[in-house]
């Protein structure tokens, strides 16, 4: 038989007893006192559970943190190279039918901790400027740009670049993310080149 529950403790004749209540059963005071001590160890091993997880999840918070600091940050695009070439085949000649189009080499500086980088090619309307993230494409539109993906090995005078070589003349859009823990960053803000010229090329704001 099982005890459901213990409401008080009474003394009648110097005897103890537990007062019955309703759907209850009455024990002796050795089998009472049993119930009592597994009814504590359940209570405790509850607690200590709680107290468990409790432990877990205050260890989790900062990784939580982390996660999040990553994903919830924009990074910092300071690009230190920034070139348009022709586009040449081996033999030295300009590529047939890219004749206006240009070669263009585009380095920054590393960030700390970055696996790997993708840059937005002509991403713009694409990429929400004020939050740094991929706007919902409408149905039936294609969205603008492409993401390539550049590893941290693939490297002009020791800092991450990319190389295009076929950018069509006049300006020319680019986001960059990064990934650090398996979490892709937010977009940068966008910078814009105006290729033409054969040479260096300055950011501008539009």
């Amino acid at each position: 038989m099982v005890q459901k529950d213990f409401q008080r403790l009474t003394t009648d004749n110097g005897q103890q007893h537990y007062t019955q209540t309703p759907n209850t059963t009455i024990y002796d005071q050795p089998t009472a006192s049993k119930y009592l001590i597994k009814k504590m160890k359940r209570s405790n091993i509850t607690t200590s559970l709680a107290s468990s997880l409790l432990t877990f999840l205050l260890l989790l918070l900062p990784l939580l943190k982390s996660v999040s600091a990553v994903t919830d940050e924009r990074p910092n695009f300071q690009i230190f190279q920034s070139r348009a070439k022709h586009h040449f085949t081996r033999a030295g000649e300009k590529v047939e039918g890219e004749e206006e189009l240009r070669k263009v080499i585009l380095g920054w500086y590393a960030i700390p901790g970055a696996e790997e980088y993708q840059i937005c090619h002509q991403c713009v309307g694409r990429i929400d400027e004020s939050t740094g993230r991929i706007n919902e494409p409408e149905d039936g539109v294609a969205q603008a740009g492409r993401i390539q993906t550049v590893s941290i090995h693939f490297q002009c005078g020791g800092h991450p670049c990319l190389v295009l070589p076929a950018a069509p003349l006049g300006f020319n859009h680019f986001h960059l993310r990064y990934k650090k823990g398996g979490e892709w960053s937010l977009w940068s803000t966008v910078r814009n080149y105006n290729v033409g010229e054969i040479g260096p090329m300055e950011h501008q704001e539009l």
